[in-house]
């Protein structure tokens, strides 16, 4: 047996231990676990942790033997103990000495950030794991530790005067607009209420004076308070098909997340693929290709994606020195956002601008439909990102993949359990379904809405999941935006706009070109001072419209639209962004330039995937320029 194998059967040993300090986490927290330590070697008299050190890692000795020293007290450590919970406790410094004191001694050590993170969603077995360290703290030591874990204040950069002009602007535009628009004989009454409620929206938006969501539902309730139109106009979005649909897919992607199936995918990917760097690499984009469509909110994609790209951390034998490395957090990265506008599950954006379309069209691009018409385009990105990513990986040494540590992390997470055969099996339901409707007649919502609802019934999402897993302010936002679209057409703001536009829509017929090509400039200039989620409703609120009035498709402006809104060149630009990049360079450090690089030459080629695409939307008749 291998000195690694040898380590890795006692790190596992301890982490199964049902009388141990982990005890209380589940499988795959479990299985995760073994894979965040990180072996270290040290010789005698070597100093391993000294009270003037800053508290940050957890260890475990596996071989060997190590004194400790807590003021006038030895207390001799032997293979199979754990030292240094005061990082779990949030202690600044180790209060103790440890010293290495045979010839050779290995631990295993943690850093206390990957270790909290394991169970930071769940309140409850946070504070039974900090509850079993603190009792392995004081059989030690004999010293009442700190109970609970402060939580830390992050100071983020914020322009106190920047913030206040935004509220000055956007309490003070929808009064001058009103009396601006005065002027304006063509406006209705409650059209021009309309847009000065939708300017101070819009204000908001732009200086993120508070979350996306928050400013939609105001705007609704100032048009109720009103009276700018019916209620059940306005509300609409909460009863729309889109919003049932939607909230289906977010109840099937709450126990995805929780199952542990996705992290059994992985390492079960990783498991069978060869040591080879582009197929390693093309395995765990093709897990985030799954997330894609299963999971319809980008922020928790991204922070799966990242949480993978942590866990992969040992499995690959990578150093955060190593090109390597960057290549595989760039890989993980567009392995979930490359592929958002293919899908229409893949976020409420879709679902906002589907609402858009006229009757005939909404039944059309359904999720089958949607997906059918975006498939050359999917895939001519994921080539696309596949030669640049071979490109990069050029001349690179090859990824040491450690099959011991997947196959202990394996057997630690055991069979599949009820979980993640419910997780699987109603997913396959909800997309083979959805993808035959045409067939059996049933709504692809309602078939989202049972999938969901059997997992209710059987409590594999239960009622503190219900309220905490679904991502409740997307579903929010989205009822918001789709019921602001929805009065805006019902008090005929948007027919008015598209016959004011009547000269942009002969401009799109006759250069259509040209205009994919202005449409790229004008996102991509709006999107430095607009968040994505406004700027799609903006651009796809104005050029839908004018796509139906013309006879183009009102897909294709929709999915031009998104592909390159969702698109962002720096981190100010996307929050999803930085979340990973937040998770990841604690420890895990990598070269964000190349990163940012790579994402923009991707972005340009979103341009070219556009253009390649246009024989075969022609081919299909979606359009006939």
């Amino acid at each position: 047996m291998t000195i690694e194998s040898r380590c890795l059967k006692k790190i596992k040993r301890i982490v199964q231990n049902e009388l141990g300090p982990f005890s209380v986490l589940p499988q795959g927290s479990k299985a995760r676990l073994i894979a965040l330590f990180s072996l270290h070697t040290y010789k005698r008299n070597q100093l391993i942790t000294r009270p003037s050190k800053e508290a940050d890692f957890l260890y475990f000795l596996v071989e060997g033997a190590i004194n400790l020293k807590i003021k006038d007290q030895i207390i001799p450590l032997k293979e199979g103990m754990l030292f240094g919970e005061e990082c779990a406790l949030d202690q600044k410094d180790y209060i103790g000495t440890a010293t290495a004191t045979s010839q050779d001694v290995t631990v295993a050590r943690i850093h206390k950030y990957d270790l909290i993170q394991l169970v930071k969603n769940d309140r409850k077995m946070l504070n039974e794991l900090i509850l079993n360290f603190s009792r392995e703290f004081t059989r030690k030591f004999q010293q009442k530790p700190e109970k609970g874990i402060r939580k830390k204040k992050v100071d983020l950069p914020f322009n106190e005067n920047i913030y206040l002009f935004g509220w000055i602007l956007a309490i003070l535009t929808p009064i001058i607009l009103f009396y601006v628009l005065g002027n304006y004989y063509d406006f209705q009454i409650k059209q021009k209420l309309f847009l000065c409620i939708l300017s101070g929206t819009l204000i908001t938006w732009a200086f993120r004076l508070v979350p996306e969501f928050i400013p939609s539902i105001f705007a609704l309730l100032i048009s109720l308070g009103i009276g700018l139109t019916d209620p059940k106009v306005i509300l609409s979005g909460f009863s729309s098909r889109t919003f049932i649909m939607a909230l289906g897919i977010f109840g099937i992607a709450a126990i995805i997340m929780s199952s542990g199936l996705l992290y059994r995918i992985l390492l079960n990917l990783l498991n069978k693929v060869p040591k080879n760097n582009i197929l390693v690499n093309m395995s765990m984009f093709t897990l985030g290709s799954i997330l894609t469509p299963t999971v319809p909110d980008m922020t928790n994609r991204v922070n799966l994606s990242a949480s993978f790209v942590k866990d992969a951390y040992a499995t690959l034998r990578l150093h955060y020195k190593e090109k390597m490395w960057t290549v595989v957090v760039a890989n993980a990265l567009q392995s979930v956002t490359l592929l958002g506008p293919s899908f229409l599950s893949s976020s409420v954006r879709n679902y906002v601008l589907l609402g858009l379309f006229w009757g005939q069209y909404q039944a059309q691009f359904q999720w089958m439909g949607w997906l059918k018409a975006s498939f050359v385009t999917a895939l001519i990105l994921i080539v696309l990102h596949s030669i640049a990513m071979a490109i990069l990986m050029r001349g690179f040494t090859k990824i040491k993949l450690s099959k011991t540590l997947i196959s202990r992390q394996l057997e630690t997470l055991g069979p599949p359990t009820s979980y993640e055969w419910a997780a699987a099996v109603g997913t396959l339901i909800c997309f083979i379904g959805m993808a035959t409707s045409r067939y059996h007649r049933i709504n692809p919502e309602t078939i989202a809405l049972l999938v969901m609802s059997t997992f209710l019934t059987f409590s594999f999402i239960r009622r503190d999941g219900f309220n905490t897993d679904i991502n409740w302010t997307e579903l929010v936002y989205l009822a918001g935006l789709t019921g602001l679209l929805s009065t805006a057409n019902h008090i005929g703001l948007l027919h008015m706009i598209s016959d004011k536009l009547e000269f942009v829509g002969n401009y799109i017929l006759g250069n259509f070109n040209k205009t994919i090509a202005i449409l790229f400039v004008l996102i991509t200039l709006t999107r430095f001072v607009m968040p994505k989620g406004p700027t799609i409703f903006i651009f796809g609120s104005i050029l839908i419209p004018i796509a139906q009035t013309i006879g183009i498709s009102p897909w294709i402006m929709a999915f031009i639209i998104l592909i390159f809104g969702e698109s962002f060149y720096f981190p100010f630009q996307s929050p999803e962004y930085s979340n990973f990049r937040f998770v990841l360079m604690k420890n895990h450090p990598f070269k964000e330039r190349s990163v940012l690089t790579l994402n923009a030459i991707l972005n340009l080629l979103k341009l070219a995937a556009i253009y390649l695409s246009l024989p075969y939307w022609k081919s299909i008749g979606l359009l006939s320029l």
